[in-house]
């Protein structure tokens, strides 16, 4: 709270101010005693969002009249649900629809995002493009249609988006898609105008850059446009037009919106400077459409900032990007092809595994992996464990052991895994991350590469956990307050921090029995035991103390909504058996029970909205109870994906638009393909369980469910399972590295004692599942009549 001391005082020193510091004061008690109050990492990112938000303001006082990105149309739109008023605030933010999607390559740095409307933002925290329609008198803007006017979708499932906006009796589709030319990476934005109507058309089509983007005002100084086709902001080159427009202008705040003056008499300039940051530019088409008739016009944007001389013309002509949009398709089917692939019977699900997978691929930027393409476009230990996770169970060992190698480098000498200084979750996260990669690819050699730092990073969390420098008032055992950028609330000393921390300690002892290091084994061993019961000391004292017998956030705490970070103590970690555990079982029946709007999770915790990933992990653990509420929420959280089949962090109850976070969040899409990947395919006590947990729903006559290519700590397996009137027939094809001792198929409906094997054995059968050999390639069972 340092920096917010010094700024009251300043206050008080020059501008009289009389009041401020006694909440500074007060603030800090609501904190535990912290070595980091807030991280230094955080504060850049926080300062840049509230300046932004302050010129939001502002600019939106002044100029209302302009045309704005969709969220700012909506979100000061009196008849919206998303309205807030600006008095008393001095920030204005898109609190309502943080919605977009990534656009871009795998294992490559940048991405540009669509908003809902089809407009563009090629730079991160950069510039947006958007695309109009003139009818002769009145100028279209989509981000001013109604949600009835609009349809987006992926192309495919690719991070590649359509939207087709309907104006009257014109239609105006959007494609959205990279390019890779002469070794740069583009987003292109190929405009489609079609007259649907009876009559002849005649308008233009425009494309306007303006200096906004889904976070509010991006600012452009200096705009210019060059004959050749080119435009430059703030020196840069911004975009390519390889057809030559009709018209061209650009504008100031001083002369307003290009919008107002684009068909002006004196509109032609070339260059607009502003101290305001307010230039906006665009070039028109005129268009003179038949019935039926249709007219395409690109646009290149470069996803990172260029300088104009590296551009070469001929590369960016309308031939040579059709040619590179055909090979971005390829290399993007390509790359989707390598990993696992799902059959289920609702392709819903399917399109969204799919978009998801690709989502994943597309954020793995080759030395790491970030939360999200815009606002979070950066690597964090804690949402990277659970990404790639799910990458390393779609079975891009690769691309998870490109980032695992960067890990060494992220840490301290003293073995500190360091995203953000104050946090304790990560040294468990990095070591869970390097350990479960070797479960799924079987990869000795980088695991013993890693084996040193995971070493260090344990005797740091044993070290860290009795480290009272800070205060002595401290839960024995457990790690220091720290700061919760999961958003569980004030700094605490959170048992999340210390479910990861144990999990570490557990997964090097792991590695350090397969590599054959008894003795840090037996050593590490003593360390997790002595943890695990300084961690049940202090769990069962909260129990005695709360009637509900449910476990808080942090000793002491009321249950809230910060207690949902210890359902990870269940999934994804392991450490108990929720089915034998009763504080964890009431633990996750109290947040369904009291901490859920609808079927979905309720983070009131900063977030103020709808949790995306957090319903996704309270469906795993209601999955583990046997819970079939899970699918409730499972089919909740798949009514609330955008039509490109993405979630925001957090999702505001009214608009069900973005309301916290990226806007394309990474770890929703990992929890999607986690959650699906459960559903078919599931390890436990040496047994591999196939439809352990398929929804009965799925299960009809003529149904066929499956998973390809998916790796298991086993090895690889693909399956199918199909389901007749009386007849359930399961095929497997397994590549085995540690054989299971068996395979468990979960029918889902209940069978009778006619079994039909194709070698192997069976060794149990039950009301509805049998259990049979790894050597078993297929089975036949027949089902009780009426069961489906």
């Amino acid at each position: 709270m340092f920096f917010l001391k010094y700024l009251i005082k300043y206050l008080q020193r020059y501008y009289k101010v009389e009041q401020g510091l006694e909440y500074v004061e007060a603030l800090r008690h609501l904190n535990k005693p912290s070595e980091v109050t807030v991280p230094n990492e955080l504060i850049p990112a926080g300062v840049l969002m509230q300046l932004r938000g302050l010129m939001n303001c502002h600019v939106l006082s002044l100029h209302s009249e302009w045309v704005w990105p969709y969220w700012m149309e909506r979100q000061t739109d009196p008849h919206s649900d998303a309205f807030i008023p600006r008095a008393m605030n001095l920030t204005y933010l898109n609190l309502t629809h943080r919605n977009w999607t990534g656009i871009g390559f795998c294992q490559r740095r940048n991405e540009a995002i669509v908003d809902p409307r089809g407009a563009i933002t090629p730079w991160n925290n950069g510039w947006s493009l958007d695309t109009w329609l003139w009818d002769g008198s009145t100028l279209h803007v989509p981000s001013q249609a109604t949600p009835g006017q609009v349809k987006q979708r992926r192309y495919e499932n690719l991070p590649w988006v359509f939207t087709e906006i309907s104006f009257a009796n014109i239609s105006l589709v959007l494609e959205a898609f990279p390019v890779h030319v002469e070794d740069h990476d583009y987003v292109v934005q190929s405009a489609t105008v079609l007259n649907c109507g009876e009559t002849p058309f005649t308008g233009a089509l425009v494309f306007s850059l303006r200096p906004s983007n889904p976070e509010g005002i991006s600012l452009i100084h200096e705009i210019a446009f060059n004959t050749k086709g080119f435009w430059l902001v703030n020196g840069r080159f911004a975009a390519y037009v390889p057809e030559r427009p009709s018209r061209w202008h650009v504008s100031n705040q001083a002369r307003g919106d290009v919008a107002k003056s684009l068909w002006s008499d004196h509109a032609s300039e070339h260059i607009a400077h502003c101290r305001a940051g307010l230039c906006t530019g665009a070039c028109a088409y005129d268009l003179s459409l038949q019935r039926g008739e249709s007219k395409k016009i690109f646009i290149v944007m470069p996803l990172e900032e260029m300088n104009p001389r590296q551009i070469t013309i001929e590369f960016l002509s309308a031939g040579k990007i059709e040619n590179a949009r055909q090979e971005s398709y390829h290399e993007w089917q390509s790359k989707m092809s390598e990993g696992m692939s799902i059959r289920i019977s609702d392709h819903r699900y399917e399109k969204c595994f799919a978009a998801n997978k690709a989502t994943l691929l597309l954020l793995h930027d080759d030395s790491e992996i970030t939360a999200g393409p815009f606002t979070y476009h950066r690597h964090w230990f804690r949402d990277a464990a659970y990404m790639l996770y799910a990458l390393d169970m779609l079975g891009y060992h690769k691309l998870v052991a490109n980032v695992l190698r960067t890990y060494p480098a992220r840490q301290w000498k003293n073995g500190y895994f360091c995203a953000q200084k104050g946090e304790w979750d990560s040294n468990g996260q990095a070591i869970w991350s390097i350990v479960e990669h070797y479960r799924f690819s079987g990869d000795l050699n980088l695991l013993r590469e890693l084996y040193p730092h995971c070493k260090r990073a344990a005797l740091w969390i044993e070290k860290k956990r009795h480290d009272v420098t800070v205060t002595k008032k401290k839960p024995r055992g457990l790690l220091p307050a720290g700061f919760s950028a999961e958003h569980l609330g004030p700094n605490d000393f959170y048992y999340w921090d210390n479910f990861w921390a144990l999990r570490g300690i557990e997964d090097v002892i792991e590695a350090a029995r397969v590599l054959g290091y008894t003795q840090d084994a037996r050593e590490f061993r003593a360390i997790a035991d002595r943890y695990l019961q300084d961690l049940l000391a202090s769990i069962h004292y909260e129990l005695e103390h709360n009637p509900d017998q449910v476990l808080p956030a942090a000793p002491g705490r009321p249950p809230d909504a910060g207690m949902i970070g210890n359902v990870v103590a269940a999934y994804p970690l392991h450490l108990f058996d929720i089915r034998t555990t009763p504080w964890l079982a009431k633990t996750v029946r109290f947040i369904r029970d009291h901490l859920f709007h609808r079927e979905a999770f309720y983070q009131e915790m900063i977030h103020s909205g709808i949790n995306s990933y957090l319903t996704l992990q309270m469906a795993q653990c209601l999955l583990q109870l046997g819970d079939t509420s899970a699918f409730e929420l499972m089919e909740y959280m798949l009514s609330l994906a955008s039509p490109t089949l993405c979630w925001p962090e957090a999702i505001h109850p009214r608009t069900y638009g973005g309301c916290m976070g990226d806007g394309h969040h990474g770890w929703a899409a990992a929890e999607w393909i986690i959650l699906l990947r459960s559903l078919l395919i599931q390890e436990a006590d040496q047994t591999l369980h196939v439809t352990r947990s398929t929804p009965r729903s799925w299960i009809q006559k003529d149904t066929v469910l499956g998973a390809a290519n998916a790796p298991t700590y086993f090895g690889q397996v693909s399956f199918t399972s199909r389901y007749a009137v009386n007849t359930a027939h399961l095929e497997i094809q397994p590549h085995w590295i540690n054989p299971p001792e068996g395979i468990c198929w979960h029918v889902g409906v209940p069978i009778e004692n006619e079994i039909k094997v194709s070698q192997g054995a069976v060794k149990e059968m039950g009301y509805d599942y049998l259990v049979f050999s790894p050597d078993t390639r297929e089975i036949s069972v027949k089902i009780k009549r009426h069961a489906i």
